[in-house]
């Protein structure tokens, strides 16, 4: 019994191992996911030339959007 409760949690410290890793890697891969459609949103208001009272709405909606996306794509590798 204590040798399968061992194992048990040799396995399961296994796993949370990698799923640190691959969290670490995400985050890395989130920056910069963030940095470059905030250059794009950037890009965006100037070309269009977009009052400065209405570009904290696009960059605020844009972020949370993208961030939604990540955090489901995250949840997706993980768990799938």
């Amino acid at each position: 019994m204590t040798v399968q409760i061992f194992n048990f949690l040799l396995k399961y410290l296994k796993g949370m191992k990698e799923v640190i890793v691959m969290l670490y890697v995400f985050v890395i891969f989130a920056f910069f996911v963030l940095f470059i459609f905030n250059t794009l949103t950037m890009r965006l208001c100037l070309q269009t030339e977009m009052s400065q009272e209405k570009q904290p709405n696009v960059f605020r909606t844009i972020n949370v959007l993208i961030t939604i996306l990540l955090i489901s794509s995250y949840v997706e590798v993980i768990y799938t």
